[in-house]
């Protein structure tokens, strides 16, 4: 574990019970979500900017928050991929842009759930009682209650959709 310069190798103290494959199949999926939450950051934030009328009261702060949670993820992310040996990636995956909040909705809906499936990705990869493992499955539950959050909000729009379409007035 101690190279001749006295320096530590962490890739074999942080995954013990993983071989190099292994651990760079980790950081690749790690690089994957990381490059999805960066898209997050970015897309909420226009979102955010984007939203207008009745709705900007309601979403606008969601979409705010939202985009400093993924900032936040994307930290997290970038510092557990260093400690595994590797370089966090730069890139942002697909930003999605919308200017009704259903379809901004939607497409915060769907990468939410790229996030989470990755996640689980990195999760499924590691074998054993190793940290990282335990730390995914903080983060998976975050995910999950992302998910739910923008499904409530989209079941919240059909339910406001449908009483529009209610014709109160008595047919004579």
């Amino acid at each position: 574990m101690v190279g001749l310069s006295g320096s530590v190798n962490t890739r074999d103290l942080r995954l013990a019970t993983q071989g190099e494959d292994e651990v760079d199949k980790v950081i690749e999926f790690l690089n994957k979500a990381l490059s999805i939450e960066y898209s997050a950051v970015i897309q909420y934030c226009q979102h955010s900017a984007l939203v207008q009328g009745i709705d900007r009261a309601v979403y606008e702060d969601f979409f705010n928050e939202s985009s400093e949670e993924a900032r936040g993820h994307a930290k997290l992310v970038s510092d557990w991929i260093v400690s595994l040996g590797g370089v966090p990636t730069i890139e942002a995956a697909h930003i999605r842009q919308a200017t009704s909040v259903v379809d901004m909705l939607k497409q915060d809906l769907e990468t939410e759930q790229e996030a989470l499936a990755t996640y689980r990705s990195a999760h499924a990869s590691i074998e054993g009682d190793e940290p990282i493992k335990f730390m995914l499955e903080e983060q998976i539950v975050q995910e999950q209650k992302d998910v739910w959050e923008i499904e409530k909000f989209l079941e919240m729009r059909q339910i406001e959709v449908k009483t529009r379409n209610i014709n109160l007035a008595a047919n004579d």
